[in-house]
């Protein structure tokens, strides 16, 4: 498959936002002064990751002729996904244990074996409906296949998984009631609908778009996210309220969107020495979504620094850190023979291609 810059981005991206909200959480959850307000401001945009992340994954695979191919999906596609994930799901719960001293054998290993239903460390929520969502590709692939029937999905699930919850969430009682909607109209958690809205977006002509409007739309909705967020957190008497962050409101929704288009449309100016930056990491951004967490916690727990500092200086180290160490532990992983891809999820002989073109490079 032909590479895609834009989609190479935003999978970056998306990696950086997911680490950036769990290295903040712990200062959103603070009293609120100026340091709490500029993470707030970047959260609003990181809230966009996940969203972006289930956009990225319906593009490419909608876009696939081999989508239909159920062979492909539960001998090829399926493997690589569930295989890092229980692993890495085994292997966060036993991390958590000894980080928080959990000396309790029989949590442990009920934790192991309620994986399938549950996730061993919180953070790989978003792997469940991610999973079902592979499962179901090629039913969504035939919706794709007819545009009627693709845009009558997509505005069911904009009205009544979107745009309904977000006036109930923000709108005072007993106006929300009006805009109350029931829970089934979430299926498989409202993620469908942007794995459908990814495949959307990737087919529409950017050039037609104006590039200042979108970046308008783009940096106005971040603004309201952060200001929703700040009121109601006052409302709520400092208890951090996510209210205008919730992956499925309407105010994500139109930021994800934006993004995504925004990317598309600068796809041709982009710099080549960022492409090949974007190509090495790529191939790690799987294993880090699944590693990261038990980092954070890690350092929180272990590093003098961390455990007395939690201004923004402290947010953007743990992020830093947590970034690079990810990567680069991954990247080790997956240059292991044979067992390296089990941890990845990619070949081996993708890690080692990027990791020798950047040494070549250097040496030259």
């Amino acid at each position: 498959m032909k590479r895609i810059f834009y989609i190479d981005f935003l999978r970056i991206i998306s990696m950086l936002g997911v680490i950036l909200l769990h290295a903040s959480a712990t200062k959103l959850r603070m009293p609120i002064d100026f340091s709490w307000h500029l993470v707030n401001f970047l959260t609003s945009f990181a809230t966009c990751s996940v969203p972006i992340f289930f956009m990225i994954s319906g593009s490419l695979l909608l876009n696939s002729d081999s989508t239909a191919n159920i062979n492909i999906l539960w001998k090829k596609r399926l493997p690589k996904l569930l295989i890092p994930f229980f692993i890495w799901s085994i292997i966060n719960i036993i991390g958590y244990s000894f980080i928080l001293k959990i000396n309790n054998l029989k949590l442990l290993l009920i934790s192991i074996l309620q994986i399938p239903g549950r996730p061993g460390e919180i953070s790989l929520w978003f792997m469940y409906p991610f999973i079902i969502i592979y499962v179901f590709s090629p039913v969504f692939l035939l919706i794709t296949q007819n545009k009627s029937l693709l845009k009558y999905v997509l505005f069911i699930w904009l009205i009544f998984v979107i745009i309904l919850p977000t006036f109930n969430n923000v709108l005072p009682f007993p106006l929300k009631l009006i805009f109350s909607t029931s829970h089934d109209w979430k299926i498989i958690g409202g993620y469908a609908g942007y794995f459908l809205l990814g495949y959307y977006l990737s087919k529409i002509d950017t050039q037609k778009i104006s590039y200042k409007r979108l970046l308008t739309v783009f940096l106005s909705i971040i603004i309201v996210i952060a200001l929703g967020t700040y009121f109601f957190t006052l409302k709520n008497r400092g208890a951090y309220d996510e209210s205008f962050k919730l992956y499925t409101s309407l105010f994500v929704c139109i930021l994800a969107s934006t993004f995504f288009l925004l990317c598309q449309k600068a796809q041709e100016k982009y710099p080549i020495k960022l492409i090949k930056i974007f190509e090495f990491i790529v191939p790690s951004c799987y294993g880090v979504y699944l590693i990261h967490n038990l980092l954070i916690l890690f350092f929180n727990r272990n590093i003098p620094y961390f455990i007395e500092n939690k201004g923004t200086l402290a947010v953007f180290l743990l992020f830093i850190l947590v970034s690079l160490t990810s990567i680069l532990i991954i990247y080790l992983l997956g240059l292991i023979p044979t067992v390296g891809k089990y941890f990845t999820g990619v070949n081996q002989k993708v890690f080692y291609t990027k990791l020798n073109f950047l040494v070549k490079k250097n040496s030259n």
